[in-house]
């Protein structure tokens, strides 16, 4: 019984605050695509329109992705 609850607890591994955060990151990226595409279906925008709002979506996730990253640098050069 004793070696069956600590093969149990070895199994369970914790998520790290990192990998949630990540997990956030891409489902508020998904659902904001998903809402763009809605808005495109139901013609209340161009599918013009909704191209230019996905790669502008998609340039400021790239673009605070970035700078998120040059920040954790530059605080591990002080």
């Amino acid at each position: 019984m004793k070696n069956q609850q600590t093969k149990a607890a070895k199994g369970d591994a914790a998520i790290s605050p990192a990998s949630k955060l990540a997990a956030m990151i891409a489902l508020s990226f998904t659902g904001l695509v998903a809402l763009i595409v809605g808005l495109a279906v139901y013609r209340l925008v161009t599918p013009q329109m909704a191209l230019l709002m996905l790669i502008g979506l998609a340039g400021l996730y790239i673009g605070f992705g970035i700078l998120f990253l040059v920040h954790r640098f530059v605080d591990r050069l002080d």
